[in-house]
């Protein structure tokens, strides 16, 4: 053989090797390229469950805030609620009070009434027992 067509020849196979040595690295490259953008895709899936659970999170205190409104409008409205069976409780010992008062007066214009029927009774009797045993029961009476 030619020195010249065995120099080409080893050339050619070391510029096929380098050719196919690119192709290698190229693929290497590749790999390291895909590999990047698996991470970041990796990433990117992870900073959305945690831009997720913000907004869970968030959720989560709404609802907690919204049960310590509703605790506090439902805390109002007992206290309305004590504070008109507290007035109604006042109505009634009101209205207790101003019947014991008239059973009171009732009592007294009874008695008085009694009083002036002894009375009257002593006066148009002539008996004097009568009269002071009428005496007696107005005493007692009063």
């Amino acid at each position: 053989m030619n020195h010249a067509v065995i120099l080409k020849t080893i050339l050619q196979g070391a510029i096929l090797k380098t050719i196919l040595e690119g192709a290698i690295l190229k693929t290497i490259l590749q790999g390291a390229i895909l590999k990047t953008i698996l991470q970041g895709a990796i990433l990117k899936t992870i900073l959305q469950g945690a831009i997720l659970k913000t907004i869970l999170q968030g959720a989560i205190l709404k609802t907690i805030l919204q049960g310590a409104i509703l605790k506090t409008i439902l805390q109002g409205a007992i206290l309305e609620d004590n504070s008109s069976r507290s007035n109604s409780e006042d109505n009634s010992s009101r209205s207790n009070s101003e019947d014991n008062s008239s059973r009171s007066n009732s009592e007294d214009n009874s008695s008085r009434s009694n009083s002036e029927d002894n009375s009257s009774r002593s006066n148009s009797e002539d008996n004097s027992f009568v009269h002071n045993s009428s005496r007696k029961r107005i005493r007692i009476l009063h």
